[in-house]
């Protein structure tokens, strides 16, 4: 759910890209004035800050790239990629190892502040939900849950089925279901599992059924539709089920 997509986005690109420029800068206006460790540590405080927005795998990979380019300009001889094994080697595979642990580091943080900050969002949003049915009937229920799940991503509509004592009073609200979804719908009432259609529905549009589950039973089911072309994602997969559980009980 949390983990930081390998493609990072354009505009973190261009911060990272920014540093990496400024780094490189500030190698070659200290070329001649700083020892060859010291403008190593350019790389390394490069490779941190531009850890802030890369993936730890483009972090590394950026590393990489810089330690290479780092020995053909600066390390003698010049122009080449021979090393002296005895002191420049270890130099170079000391910035990389240095410069990739960062890398790896600063992601771990990052992925961990998101997950924080989806915990501290789901847990208001259920808040704001548990305070909207106090004293409200179902049909409002509805629409607020409605609401919740439209401000987590876009869903298109909401069914409920709720069956009562005998098929006259089972409750339904929203649009009707067709027969594959009346199926996940009523093995979402038996099981209290989610399930997911295989197929989309006719408009081409990704469906997602999730129970209302209450202390020992499942009351109602709800089937979600997606925009066509959109499906329910990390935030929706990990929210909506509570969600739904909230208007069981």
């Amino acid at each position: 759910m949390f983990e930081p997509s390998s493609r990072p986005a354009p505009r973190n690109l261009a911060w990272a890209m920014a540093v990496w420029a400024l780094a490189w800068t500030a190698l070659l206006a200290l070329d001649g004035w700083a020892e060859l460790a010291n403008l190593g540590l350019v790389l390394v405080l490069a490779a941190a800050l531009s850890g802030l927005w890369l993936p730890a795998s483009v972090s590394i990979a950026a590393c990489t790239v810089a330690v290479l380019a780092f020995n053909w300009s600066f390390v003698p001889p010049r122009g080449t990629f021979s090393v002296d094994l005895r002191q420049h080697a270890w130099l170079l595979a000391t910035l990389w190892v240095v410069g990739s642990l960062v890398a790896v580091l600063m992601a771990r943080q990052r992925r961990l502040l998101a997950e924080a900050r989806a915990l501290a969002a789901q847990a208001e949003r259920l808040r704001q939900f548990s305070d909207a049915l106090r004293g409200t009937s179902i049909e409002a229920a509805f629409e607020a849950l409605r609401a919740a799940l439209q401000a987590l991503g876009p869903v298109d509509d909401l069914s409920l089925v709720a069956p009562g004592a005998g098929s006259d009073a089972t409750l339904r609200l929203g649009p009707p279901a067709d027969g594959d979804e009346s199926a996940h719908l009523d093995e979402a009432l038996r099981s209290g599992r989610a399930s997911e259609p295989a197929r989309e529905d006719v408009h081409g549009r990704a469906t997602l059924v999730l129970p209302a589950r209450a202390a020992t039973a499942t009351p109602a089911a709800l089937l979600l539709r997606f925009p066509p072309g959109a499906a329910p994602d990390a935030a929706m997969r990990a929210t909506a089920p509570a969600l739904c559980d909230q208007l069981g009980l």
